[in-house]
């Protein structure tokens, strides 16, 4: 398998896993204040996304791309979204980590004025998760369009397999994290830019783990909205009927 089929594996699996580990501890608190999935969400998961998101960002682009003097180059506006990335994770664990606070750890509700519960709220599921959704898919877009098209010219064409799976799972874990957002049409316009990517792409189909990944994704995370529609009735947050694994069973 290619460098990008790997990372691809770990951009999808291992969050995944992370999120069933913490799915199943969601009541676990540390030190009285901080919930273990905040915790973890922030020191564990930002850091990953920056590794395996910045070595795409190498694989992708060469040196000279990088070191192009045009704001406008490509190179630059990934690093841009994946910049607007990570601040978009900082603002929502941040601002989670004061709502879960505020409102489960201890309930200070009728303490709080309501404007700023409100605002709490907006800025924790609202803004940061536009921006993290946003920034995640035009990102992953944009690295599909630009995968450089003689990659594995010398190498011969590397498996679809492990990208294609990658993509199955990445759109599967993001489609229920769309709808625990209460955002589920992000979902829809990020397969879209997905989609939109593979298709500038389309004729290095044989070549481009990334559009794989990329068209899998997408097609999986509709699947998987629309079989969540049909077997809940709506997009309800999987944490109000119970938990995902509750849901699962």
């Amino acid at each position: 398998y290619s460098r990008a089929g790997v990372l691809l594996f770990q951009l999808a699996v291992f969050p995944l896993c992370v999120f069933l580990f913490l799915e199943a501890n969601v009541k676990v608190v540390l030190f009285g204040k901080l919930r273990l999935y905040n915790t973890i969400d922030f020191c564990v998961l930002t850091f990953f996304y920056s590794y395996v998101l910045q070595s795409l960002l190498k694989l992708v682009f060469s040196q000279a791309q990088r070191e192009s003097s045009s704001s406008l180059h490509p190179y630059h506006v990934a690093s841009t979204l994946l910049l607007v990335f990570q601040m978009g994770r900082v603002l929502h664990c941040s601002t989670d980590a004061i709502h879960s606070y505020a409102t489960e750890i201890k309930d200070y509700r009728k303490d709080i004025p309501q404007d700023l519960m409100e605002l709490i709220y907006f800025l924790d599921e609202d803004l940061g998760h536009w921006i993290i959704f946003s920034s995640y898919f035009l990102l992953l877009s944009l690295l599909t369009a630009c995968y450089p098209i003689g990659y594995h010219v010398k190498d011969g064409i590397p498996s679809p397999l492990l990208p294609a799976a990658s993509g199955l799972v990445m759109g599967g874990t993001h489609a229920v994290a769309v709808i625990e957002s209460s955002h589920w049409w992000i979902g829809v316009l990020g397969s879209c830019c997905m989609l939109a990517g593979c298709w500038l792409r389309r004729s290095t189909s044989a070549r481009n783990p990334l559009l794989h990944f990329s068209a899998s994704a997408s097609l999986s995370l509709v699947i998987c909205l629309i079989l969540y529609k049909i077997a809940v009735g709506s997009f309800q947050q999987p944490s109000e009927l119970g938990g995902v694994l509750h849901v699962a069973k």
